[in-house]
């Protein structure tokens, strides 16, 4: 049984549809032992949250009291350049729980280059991408892994293909869990199990934006099930104690 729910918005992204207290009522509800808030990060443009709201919403969250629900306050943040940078310093980090890390088309980019090479991508859904693309975003993701604050990769292979096997490695070296996600999957079948075998960790995630997807883990439980990796699933039956 999944118990802890890492991967939740509130309505401080602007897509998400509930608020602190619905989220934890529903969480209750559903027998969950965890939760973690990650709205999108600064620079997301069409979604992202503000500094102003984050901090608010984590005072809010050290004001809430649950006997058997531990809340964390996270964020999800963007990588904004080729060079690994991503929207979220070293400094705010430290006063999260954890921290998620995603790519998110709409992000506002560090530079003309960036825009250009990891805006448009995704935004165009090409097709066929050239290793050299693949070898691009994956130094990418590794340089900002390896800043040391990030805990969580989020719906890895979103949008832009990656080198898993490598992202795996700095993964295992840098604590980082890799997410099944509750609205998609894109690593293939084959990435998921030679991850496994390398023994890189996972955590199952619902990425809800709506009250009734709270504790939705059906699309990565079933997927950790099927391939079986359940073993590796750090959320599975327990709560999630970051390094």
């Amino acid at each position: 049984m999944i118990v802890a729910d890492l991967h939740l918005h509130t309505k401080n992204s602007k897509d998400g549809k509930q608020t602190l207290d619905q989220i934890i009522q529903s969480a209750k509800n559903k027998g969950l032992l965890q939760i973690g808030i990650s709205d999108h990060g600064f620079a997301h443009v069409t979604n992202g949250t503000t500094k102003k709201k984050q901090i608010a919403l984590m005072e809010e969250i050290k004001e809430k009291t649950c006997d058997q629900l531990q809340i964390l306050a996270g964020i999800e943040a963007n990588l904004t350049s080729l060079d690994g940078t991503i929207d979220v310093s070293q400094q705010f980090a430290e006063k999260l729980d954890y921290v998620n890390l995603g790519y998110h088309k709409t992000t506002m980019p560090k530079g003309f280059l960036d825009f250009c090479l990891l805006n448009l991508p995704g935004s165009l859904k090409w097709k066929k991408f050239s290793q050299s693309m693949v070898d691009k975003y994956t130094k990418a993701f590794v340089k900002a892994l390896k800043r040391g604050y990030v805990n969580v990769l989020v719906h890895p292979c979103y949008c832009l293909p990656l080198d898993m096997t490598e992202i795996g490695k700095v993964a295992i070296d840098y604590n980082v869990l890799l997410e099944l996600n509750g609205k998609r999957i894109n690593m293939t079948d084959d990435q998921i199990v030679k991850l496994y075998q390398m023994g890189a960790k996972f955590i199952i995630n619902s990425d809800a934006h709506t009250l009734d997807r709270v504790g939705d883990f059906s699309r990565g439980l079933q997927t950790a099930q099927r391939l079986g990796i359940l073993t590796s699933v750090v959320n599975n039956d327990k709560k999630v104690e970051f390094v």
